[in-house]
């Protein structure tokens, strides 16, 4: 709090809006790691090694995935996203 008030609006604003671009990062990691912990239980729960490993690799594949897709959209438009939600330069 006392370092936003610190800021002035443009950087408020770009602080606000990467902070709402992390939280989705976040929140899909979130939603693919409760969805394979819950599938690969019900996979150990029927003993079926098969569709376990399957599980775990598609789970490391889309979580390392989108993290990578994620982490290169920001590189890519880090000067841009303010700008762009803020229309000012």
């Amino acid at each position: 709090v006392i370092i936003g008030s610190y800021m002035n609006f443009i950087e408020f604003s770009a602080c606000i809006i990467l902070y709402n671009f992390s939280y989705i990062g976040l929140s899909l990691s979130e939603g693919i790691g409760g969805a394979s912990v819950t599938l690969t239980g019900n996979a150990l729960g029927r003993k079926n090694q098969d569709v376990l490993l399957k599980y775990i690799k598609c789970t490391i594949y889309y979580v390392y995935g989108f993290a990578l897709l994620y982490i290169a959209l920001i590189s890519i438009f880090k000067d841009s996203i303010s700008k762009f939600y803020t229309g000012q330069q």
